[in-house]
Parts: C-alpha cells; structure tokens; sequence
C-alpha cells in the first residue's frame, strides 16, 4: 500500500530538517518510532508480520508554529489504511533484464525499512533453461514472487545463500567480493555481491521485492542478469539417465538453485573424499544402488569412503530448499592417491 500526504502550512522548525513526522501502527502491536518525512510525500507499506492483519494505523503530525514545548505535535491526519495484498502494487518498476552482470539496473536510496517493488519482465529468450540472478550489493531482504503476486518463491537476507519460501536463511556476512577461486581444480565461482538469488524462469514475469532491513537508510544498487551456470553439467545430471561418469582426479559440481541435485556415476570400485566449499551451504554426499536405494552417507565435507563399481553418488543441499551462487555451493569428489584403481 502506498500512503500520499501533503500538510498544508506546516511552519518550520530550527533544529529540524522537516517538522513533519509519521507514525505507524500495525494492528495488535506497538506503535513504531515516528521518522520525520517531508511535509508531502508519499511512502509504500507492508505487515510488519505474517500475524499481521489487514489494517494499519497511520498518523502523519507536524510540529505546531509557534513552537509550544508543553505540547508539539498536531496531528495533522490519522487514517485507517487497508492492506490490500492480493495483487502488485501500480507503481511498480519494471527491472529489465541484461546479459551483462556488470550493468546494474537501479539504484535508489532506502530509507530504514522502506520496500519497493519491481516488475521483472522474463522474454522468451531468458527462459532457455539458464540461471536468471537478481542481484544487490548489500544485505537487505530481497524476495521473488511469480507474476501472480501471490506468495514467495525465494527469499534471502545474506549473500551466503537463499531458500524457497518467504523465511530467509541465517547466514555469513562475508566481504563484498564478486568472484572467489575455489581450491582445488574446478575452476572459479561466483560470489554475489549482497543478497541475491538464482532461478530458471518459466514464467512471462515475475516480482520482485526489495527491502532495507537496517535501521539506516542505504543506497542499495540492483542487478537483473542471464548467467550460466557454473557447474558445467547443468541443468542436467539431476536424474539417473544423465549421471555424469565419475572420470580424472576430480569431478565437481554446485548447488545453484533452489532443488538441485547432482547425480554421479562411480565406474570403478575406489576410494574418493567428498569436499565442500569454504563458508558454503552445507552439502551431503549418499550412495545409492541401482535401484536408487540409499547404502552409504551421509557424508560431509571432508569425508573419505569406497564407493563401488555401479553405484550413484547424491549430492544434494542438507536443508533441500537452500541453495547458494556456486562461490558459496560448490563441491568435489577426489580420488584418493593409491586407491585400489590408481593406474586408470
């Protein structure tokens, strides 16, 4: 909801900025601390909560000229707002994709918890089956919702990850870099800037909302970009026909969206060690027959076990709607020196 005002001779005040103030007051909880506003404006609105009904109040005062200490404030306007959530608000703004991560798309100063919401047009050649990411460069809650407006596909407050739903993972706050150099021989990863997900569109469009969870107001920046992904058998070996062979030193892969699994495999009886990526999500490695029936793991980051010749190698997140860009997900299977097949 997207509240409008103007106050009509509201007079001034030396120590001010604006001697205008709102107060809002979602229903059944305590009112917020009013944040001076100019004296015409506009603001947008949401549930504080998911408990949060349909109404908030609103309260818009200005500091009384002349001055009177005794007494401020005079409430200038006081409204009961609706909260109408069953459809995108108007004024929304249409993001538009580019195939270059290094052209952002917006940039717009936030004050402490304002939202905004854009429209994210998906052409047909952005669903090819490649990653779309919508990127920030800071921490602050971002959600992707599907063009109906109508629940949260992905949700994330942290550039350490993101899951499905509208609950956001607890996360690290790791520095603001855009690329890492996994260890090991997998080649690079990406690491998102701030807050971001990943997903494969299907849709004409979608939303997405943006919003400053500080208590400071923030220039948030915004990118909207076709990638591809990182790990090179993607968005196949999900299944047992498309299971990648496991073949050199080391075979690897990434968690890059939300439901992902990658399926190995294993052609020879040997030894191997399962090793994840540094701050990652955390992953699980199973083997399964061929029948796909679970007969080892889970195991974890820097785990050693056998597989045996004709088994499939899982891995998969251990929260299965979490995923992470592929600096923060990815993974690898390694022989160990002088396992049984060394020579092949």
């Amino acid at each position: 909801m997207t509240l409008t005002w103007q106050v009509s001779d509201p007079g001034t005040h030396d120590m001010l900025e604006s001697p205008c103030a709102l107060s809002l007051r979602p229903e059944n909880e305590e009112a917020l601390d009013p944040v001076y506003v100019p004296c015409s404006g506009s603001r947008t609105i949401w549930p504080r909560t998911a408990e949060t009904s349909s109404y908030m109040r609103v309260q818009l005062s200005a500091l009384k000229d002349p001055y009177d200490e005794a007494d401020p404030y005079l409430v200038e306007w006081l409204d009961i707002v609706m909260l109408d959530e069953d459809g995108p608000p108007p004024d929304a703004i249409v993001l538009d994709l580019m195939g270059d991560r290094e052209l952002e798309r917006d940039t717009r100063e936030y004050a402490s918890g304002q939202e905004v919401v854009y429209q994210l047009p998906t052409p047909e050649w952005a669903r090819d089956g490649n990653p779309v990411y919508v990127e920030l460069d800071r921490d602050v809650r971002l959600e992707l919702l599907p063009e109906s407006y109508q629940g949260v596909l992905l949700t994330s407050e942290s550039k350490a990850s993101f899951r499905r739903g509208g609950t956001a993972p607890t996360g690290l706050q790791a520095g603001d870099v855009a690329y890492a150099e996994p260890a090991g021989l997998w080649g690079s990863g990406v690491l998102c800037r701030g807050t971001c997900v990943i997903f494969q569109p299907t849709d004409d469009h979608y939303f997405v909302r943006v919003r400053n969870t500080s208590d400071a107001d923030q220039t948030v920046r915004v990118w909207a970009y076709t990638s591809f992904f990182s790990d090179d058998n993607e968005p196949l070996n999900d299944t047992f026909y498309d299971a990648v062979e496991l073949e050199g030193l080391v075979s690897a892969g990434a968690i890059e969206t939300v439901g992902d699994i990658d399926l190995w495999y294993a052609p020879y009886t040997e030894e191997l060690a399962f090793f994840t990526a540094a701050d990652g999500i955390a992953l699980e490695l199973h083997r399964l027959d061929y029948d796909g029936i679970v007969v080892g793991g889970p195991y974890q980051d820097g785990d050693s076990f056998e597989a045996l010749s004709g088994e499939y190698l899982r891995v998969r997140p251990v929260d299965p709607n979490e995923a992470a860009s592929s600096g923060r997900s990815h993974y690898k299977i390694e022989r160990v020196f002088g396992s049984t097949n060394g020579g092949r």
